[in-house]
């Protein structure tokens, strides 16, 4: 997804400090793993697992959809951020990306067949075919998601973006990315007319639609230390994300559980600021903010609440609209009287760093392979405090085990293959 590897991010294998001109940003790792958590625990409240019911949590993490699109920003942008460190051609990022990606992937699919087979939930012969050609999309416009781990949809599209920057790189045209954004964004204006189409042409459509989103993060990586805002005006804008998802953006789509690509390119454009303004806090810490930018938060703000309010989501509203307006204006009027009273609180650096890094190695292990675990929990654990414990402890153990032992080893596999495929030289 993702989580992606941040869903790329250039993350090691293993967390390890950092220098403040890293590549890894332990700030977008942490981002990065709260976004699987919350998938995570998402579906903990909406499956039988024991999970403990507190007042509000439902509301508070019902954002999935939401930390997809986080998946899908963060991966552009720390791609981005990839190349301009390591300028790869075409064939070493793909190496990269499959022994990144891949391993793992196949672990988790191999598990939702088993596990669709104990559970007598199997999984269909071209589902399962699809799922290793990359075909599946959230819509299954061509191959529908997974039973047993639905999550694995977006590794489908994660991974259509980058064969799509692949053959771009390998035809040397970096021009080719406006032609990317340009035929994009035509794809969302076709499906925000309604037409979602079927088979391979709803899946470019699907693909096109959730194109911007990983382009915002790729272009604002190319703003290395330009255009950043401070920390506290980043956050408000990014707060008004409950805004924009209870918004109704006017997309007459034939599915009701797909994606509206307009509002995820809204979400996107509150997104990436907070992602490059974490960015050039560690990686270029002398740079300045822009001056004034509460003037284009508040002018934002304006817009976004003017729009939300009059233009309602259809249907139950969780949370009042008028309440969702006051959250981003609350937080900076609080934040600002924090600052002004010269009140400061840092974190222990080590310790923010390594916890960081590690829910964000963690992240894509998590975000494949819950559901399968979520599944055999339920289907063998009788008990719903028992089986909440147990499910913490498995899906805790698989996930380290995934990530920490099987993922080096099998990178490690996939590197020597390559070594022994290689022709030999002259």
């Amino acid at each position: 997804m993702a989580k992606t590897d941040s869903s790329e991010v250039p993350v090691e294998n293993a967390p390890r400090p950092r220098t403040p001109g890293s590549g890894t940003v332990a700030a977008l790792e942490l981002m990065r793993g709260l976004a699987s958590l919350d998938v995570f625990i998402w579906h903990l409240l909406n499956a039988p697992s024991g999970f403990p019911s507190f007042p509000g949590l439902y509301r508070l993490v019902g954002w999935s959809r939401e930390s997809v699109i986080v998946f899908f920003v963060l991966s552009g942008y720390v791609i981005a951020l990839s190349q301009q460190r390591q300028h790869r051609p075409a064939l070493p990022f793909f190496k990269a990306r499959v022994k990144r990606i891949v391993p793992l992937y196949l672990i988790a699919l191999a598990a939702a067949v088993g596990v669709g087979v104990i559970v007598h939930t199997p999984c269909g012969g071209w589902q399962i075919i699809g799922h290793l050609l990359f075909l599946q999309s959230f819509e299954g416009s061509l191959v529908t998601p997974l039973p047993t781990d639905g999550p694995l949809w977006s590794l489908g599209t994660e991974f259509e973006f980058y064969l799509t920057l692949v053959l771009i790189l390998a035809a040397r045209r970096p021009a080719l990315m406006i032609a990317w954004w340009i035929v994009s964004l035509a794809g969302v204006l076709v499906r925000y007319t309604g037409h979602v189409g079927t088979g391979a042409e709803g899946l470019l459509l699907e693909f096109l639609g959730l194109s911007p989103c990983w382009l915002l993060g790729y272009l604002f990586a190319g703003f290395r230390s330009k255009y950043s805002l401070a920390l506290i005006p980043a956050l408000t804008l990014f707060l008004m994300i409950p805004l924009v998802s209870y918004a109704n953006f006017g997309t007459t789509l034939v599915s009701d559980g797909a994606f509206d690509d307009v509002k995820c390119l809204f979400l996107a454009l509150l997104i990436a600021p907070l992602i490059h303004t974490l960015a050039v806090r560690q990686l270029h810490p002398h740079a300045e903010p822009l001056a004034h930018s509460w003037l284009l938060v508040a002018a934002i703000y304006a817009g976004v609440a003017s729009w939300a309010g009059t233009h309602p989501q259809a249907g139950f509203h969780p949370v009042p609209m008028p309440a969702l307006m006051l959250l981003p204006a609350v937080f900076f009027v609080a934040a600002q009287l924090i600052a002004l009273s010269r009140i400061k609180w840092t974190p222990p650096a080590g310790a923010f760093r390594r916890s960081s890094l590690f829910l964000g190695a963690s992240s894509y292990a998590l975000y494949v392979i819950h559901t399968p675990i979520l599944l055999l929990a339920i289907a063998f654990i009788p008990e719903p405090h028992l089986r909440f414990a147990a499910l913490l402890i498995l899906t805790a153990s698989v996930v380290v085990f995934l990530e920490y032992v099987a993922q080096p080893r099998l990178a490690a596999l996939i590197d020597r293959f390559w070594k022994s495929s290689r022709p030999p030289g002259p």
